[in-house]
């Protein structure tokens, strides 16, 4: 950017000129210009003067605008993949794996994959049954143009592509004929090696964690000896579930870092069965079938991925939307103090150490006035949850702290447009329970937030989420499942908590009529708000 677009740049900020910054900004992606480039120019104004929230928005519309015209008009595998990258910045994301937030971790089509996999010299049957679910190639390419780093080039690999199983972020490849595998969260894995020592002698037992703390809270329980596998207990009355939970409670009381969290599905949906494959080596992380509790936003991928031009659209959707609560909230993305008072660790010291960008205001004088701490992560878990709790597609996983909204979902089918009572003959309802460890897990409890902003939805529904997965770590969250409630007999009977209360209208909730607002005017196909029929 030459001096003058700069100066130009700034000015436009100070004088709120809306017009002049859409067309500075749309001018300088089209000659290749870098997002992060116009970002900390953007931060130099707010130092020079209060930041502007209209101005800033009207950058972000523009520069996703633009990036929208990029991915539906590329013609290269090299342009849609650098707009599907500056894309992954406009987007609300937290993830523990932050490399493929909606990259795929190859552009290839999908005839093709078979045939970059050839070199792992699999039996076709077996190729073609792991990518028919969820597995498929990563191009070490793609990784190191994101990232500034070959993955293969210090294991020795001359193969452009590995294989991936998405749902747990593990590559698979061999090496003088024999298989090897190679997690892309070791940095997490580390994380809890440091509170949990027994994972360093099995890494594996990484993917486990919520069963391991709901054996070592309730030791000596006589149910089951494997502690790398939840607890399961058939439920039939509701006294039942309740001595479960008081049990439990009573457990973690003596731990005040540990959090019970529950969520109710009318149906336990697991991965596909991939055993046979982990005994032969070739996946051994897959020795038993798990829970899918993959999040909205990463569901039907193989469909929406056959059509670029579709999934580039679904995306630029779930973006706008990001974008849209950020200016309908009047989100800002720092937070004010003196230039004297100590920072703020926002979403809290639980995450991490996670220090603030911090930016100084300074008088005509030169002396500082305020300071603004910017939290990136904590506004971008503020988007996700209003997007999980009102139905729009997201990256992180709802919880309750609520039973009886846990047994609600437990019990109910959505069909329609409305909520009805399951068939016991069709449906395997299930309740998990979760132990959450606020010292390293990344969770958050979602009412305070929603009180703020006056969101009935969640505040009625007890709301919590649970962050870190991403496109290629999609099934994050069962890990943290330390309990399995199956609900049969009595307790599918529903005496209870109204579909209507849980999911109040626009004329109750306000900030869901001003969603209804915005996906019809924005033209949204894709995302849409859930309301009751």
């Amino acid at each position: 950017m030459t001096p003058e677009d700069r100066a130009a740049l700034v000015a436009a900020v100070k004088s709120r000129d809306a017009k002049a910054l859409a067309a500075l900004v749309s001018r300088w992606l089209e000659h290749a210009g870098s997002i992060e480039e116009i970002s900390a120019i953007l931060l130099e104004a707010g130092r020079l003067r209060p930041s502007n929230d209209l101005a800033r928005a009207v950058v972000d519309g523009s520069t996703l605008t633009a990036i929208s015209d990029r991915l539906m008009q590329a013609s290269s595998d090299a342009a849609y993949l650098q707009a599907l990258f500056d894309l992954e910045v406009q987007i609300p994301q937290f993830a523990e794996t932050p490399y493929f937030l909606v990259t795929p971790p190859s552009l290839s089509p999908r005839e093709k994959w078979p045939g970059l996999l050839r070199h792992l010299r699999l039996p076709d049957d077996v190729t073609e049954r792991l990518l028919k679910s969820a597995f498929m190639p990563f191009d070490r390419k793609v990784f190191a143009r994101k990232t500034l780093k070959d993955i293969g080039a210090d294991l020795g690999l001359r193969s452009r592509h590995l294989l991936i199983d998405l749902e747990y972020g593990v590559l698979l490849f061999r090496v003088e004929g024999q298989w090897h595998n190679l997690p892309l969260m070791p940095h997490v894995a580390k994380r809890y090696q440091e509170l949990y020592p027994g994972l360093e002698r099995s890494p594996a037992a990484f993917f486990s964690v919520g069963a391991m703390r709901a054996h070592a809270v309730m030791a000596g329980l006589p149910v089951q000896t494997d502690p790398f596998v939840p607890f399961r207990f058939e439920v039939r009355e509701r006294s039942q579930l309740d001595d479960f939970m008081a049990a439990f409670r009573d457990a973690i009381s003596k731990q005040p870092h540990l959090e019970l969290w529950l969520r109710g599905q009318n149906n336990e949906h697991l991965l596909e069965d991939f055993t046979a494959e982990a005994e032969q080596g070739i996946c051994p992380w897959r020795n038993r079938r798990e829970a899918s509790l993959v999040p909205s936003l990463y569901r039907e991928l193989s469909r929406r991925l056959s059509e670029r031009r579709e999934y580039a659209a679904y995306c630029v959707e779930f973006a706008k939307c990001g974008l849209e609560i950020d200016t309908r909230l009047g989100l800002r993305p720092y937070t004010g103090r003196g230039p004297a008072d100590e920072a703020v660790s926002l979403p809290g010291d639980h995450w991490g150490v996670v220090p603030p960008m911090t930016s100084v205001a300074y008088d005509a004088a030169g002396s500082p006035t305020a300071s603004r701490d910017h939290h990136p992560i904590y506004r971008a878990l503020q988007k996700l949850f209003f997007l999980q709790h009102y139905n729009l597609p997201s990256s992180v996983l709802d919880l309750t702290n609520d039973l009886d909204v846990a047994l609600f979902f437990a019990r109910h089918t959505l069909a329609g447009g409305r909520y009805a009572k399951i068939d016991p003959q069709k449906n395997r309802p299930v309740l998990y329970m979760f132990i959450l460890d606020r010292r390293v897990d990344r969770f958050m409890n979602s009412e305070q937030l929603a009180e703020r902003h006056g969101m009935l939805r969640p505040l009625r529904q007890r709301c919590g989420l649970l962050a870190g997965a991403s496109f290629v770590t999609r099934n994050d969250y069962a890990r943290f499942i330390a309990v399995k409630f199956d609900l049969t007999g009595a307790i599918l009977d529903d005496p209870g908590v109204p579909a209507e209360h849980l999911f109040p209208g626009p004329m109750e909730d306000a900030f869901m009529a001003q969603l209804i607002e915005f996906t019809q005017s924005a033209g949204l196909t894709r995302m849409r708000p859930l309301v009751l029929a």
